[in-house]
């Protein structure tokens, strides 16, 4: 089943033939919120352990994952493996052929929680630029 958001802040709902199904809308937001104002920690989860999905562009090469690590003081370690540095990976929706259907939800939510932490606390990056640039000027 697809969700789509709509204007309204609703989602409208189709299934996989994208043809639409009963009507379904219902509000998503109050529930990311919860999840990630609340501290959890999810049991089948280990620290240490590397957490790995190949993903859905690979176009055969099999290089590219998403990989999570958990440390023993429970810091998200997150990083990409490929066939370069900075390659970019695409986790795709189900209409787009998407095989991670799951990982594509959780970085809509880490999505939403970084633009949550930037209005909250944000980082002010023209101060780090001027730092940079009044160093250079020392040198």
């Amino acid at each position: 089943m697809i969700c789509l958001m709509t204007s309204e802040k609703k989602h409208s709902c189709v299934n996989k033939m994208g043809k639409k199904k009963e009507k379904i809308e219902y509000e998503l937001q109050p529930i990311v919120k919860k999840v990630l104002e609340e501290p959890f920690w999810p049991m089948t989860l280990e620290t240490r352990e590397v957490y790995s999905r190949l993903h859905d562009d690979h176009d055969g090469t099999f290089l590219g994952e998403l990989n999570v690590t958990i440390g023993p003081d429970g810091d998200a370690w997150v990083y990409i493996t490929g066939e370069r540095p900075l390659t970019t990976l695409r986790f795709r929706s189900f209409s787009g052929g998407g095989q991670s259907l799951r990982v594509r939800n959780a970085l809509l939510i880490l999505a939403e929680a970084i633009r949550m932490d930037n209005e909250d606390k944000p980082i002010q990056k023209d101060r780090r630029n001027k730092n940079e640039e009044k160093n250079n000027e020392c040198t």
